[in-house]
């Protein structure tokens, strides 16, 4: 119901930048803004939505075979148009295959990339993906349902060269409608403060684990990590 009327906005405004070759270039300039904002209210509702099926338990878990790489080179491609002249979006991915709820990964390394393009105004932005052996003492969250997963670890992590985040911010990042002091500077519309909580959730219900390093003036590096197979008596 919040979707359905945001989607015949979108559709509606470009329909009309599709077909009228002779609208004037103000009124052109105004519809493309209709249509980024409404691109950014349906990011919103989608978080909220995303927040609620999770917090009722409702949030479903679907593993499938999916090549790394690929994935990666999809998120890469879906955040491009977000990144600042100056600023180079490099990929360092290890061949591989994991076998997981694809689109939950695919969502969390989209966050994690649009959250570190919006305060990277220079220098780069660099997601590093492989598997690794996972150590026999390292015990991850179980995956929702309960079960074991593989031996490995999908290891996903996001460096940027930003404007760090301050030590006393970290303890309560990724808490709901927390925004990050400065935000607002930022080039980029602020969001609702959901993506780093739901990316959060999104790796503990695939039975994993993210963390964050940062220094001020020198970036930050974001990394999830979760079990390379999640069999479907795990979801």
């Amino acid at each position: 119901e919040l979707r359905t009327p945001m989607n015949a906005i979108k559709g509606f405004t470009n329909l009309v930048l599709r077909r009228d070759k002779s609208m004037e270039e103000k009124s052109r300039e105004n519809l493309e803004k209709v249509d980024h904002a409404s691109d950014h209210l349906l990011t919103m509702i989608n978080d909220l939505l995303d927040l609620s099926k999770i917090e009722a338990g409702r949030m479903d878990v679907n593993p499938e075979q999916f090549n790394i790489k690929e994935l990666v080179a999809s998120c890469c491609d879906t955040v491009s148009p977000l990144i600042q002249d100056g600023v180079e979006l490099r990929q360092d991915v290890s061949d591989g295959e994991a076998n997981t709820d694809r689109a939950r990964v695919q969502q969390m390394v989209i966050n994690l990339l649009s959250n570190a393009i919006k305060f990277t105004d220079t220098g780069s932005v660099t997601v590093k993906a492989e598997r690794e052996t996972r150590p026999s003492h390292e015990a991850l969250a179980r995956p929702a349902g309960g079960g074991e997963s593989g031996g490995e670890n999908l290891v996903i992590s996001v460096t940027d060269t930003g404007k760090g985040i301050p030590a006393d911010e970290l303890p309560t990042l990724f808490d709901e409608y927390r925004q990050v002091e400065g935000a607002s500077e930022s080039k980029v519309q602020k969001g609702t403060g959901l993506g780093l909580s739901i990316t959060k959730k999104f790796a503990e219900l695939l039975g994993g684990v993210i963390g964050v390093e940062s220094e001020v003036g020198k970036g930050s590096t974001f990394t999830v990590r979760v079990p390379v197979e999640l069999s479907a008596t795990d979801a």
